[in-house]
């Protein structure tokens, strides 16, 4: 990789990272406006009221991790090309970053929702006869919103793998320079 591509490919990498980050806020912005605006509309201490809790938390955990791997302006300045080894680990902890998002993403994420959406007993008519119905719609329900929820996390985590993996070949080939 000459210098001029190995620029090319920090700059494209910088660039990512802050893109991720505006990205990530923005949506996670939005996602706790809409779970604070869902805590008023369910009752105090409910399986849905700490299901929004949890999603207010883990937005702004999602908040503050692609801030802090966000990638400053000026690194290129700071930190020129040459200094292969600085730019090698920068991308590991990137790739190490996109990796972990089954972690510190998607799990926190999947619990609120799911907690959210839970069927409660009063949910599905139990102790009012008309239960054996009530119960099967509710679960069946629930289940359809769990498995959309799995395939697109699956979907986002297979897509963050591959840009893992691409990292880690990127910091392989400054490696070999």
């Amino acid at each position: 990789m000459n210098a001029d591509h190995a620029k090319d490919r920090i700059q494209e990498l910088i660039r990512a990272s802050r893109q991720r980050a505006m990205r990530e806020t923005l949506a996670a912005i939005v996602v706790i406006a809409v779970a604070i605006y869902l805590t008023g509309t369910t009752p105090v201490f409910s399986v849905a009221y700490f299901g929004c809790m949890i999603l207010i938390y883990a937005c702004s955990h999602i908040i503050s991790k692609v801030r802090e791997y966000k990638l400053p302006q000026d690194n290129l300045v700071t930190h020129p090309v040459t200094n292969r080894g600085f730019w090698r680990g920068t991308y590991q902890e990137q790739a190490a970053l996109l990796s972990r998002v089954p972690l510190w993403y998607l799990a926190p994420l999947f619990v609120g929702i799911s907690l959210y959406f839970a069927p409660t007993a009063s949910d599905m008519g139990i102790g009012t006869g008309t239960e054996q119905t009530k119960i099967f719609s509710e679960i069946i329900g629930f289940l359809a919103i769990e498995t959309v929820l799995l395939i697109v996390f699956a979907s986002i985590m297979k897509l963050n793998h591959k840009a893992a993996r691409e990292l880690r070949d990127e910091a392989q080939a400054l490696l070999a320079e």
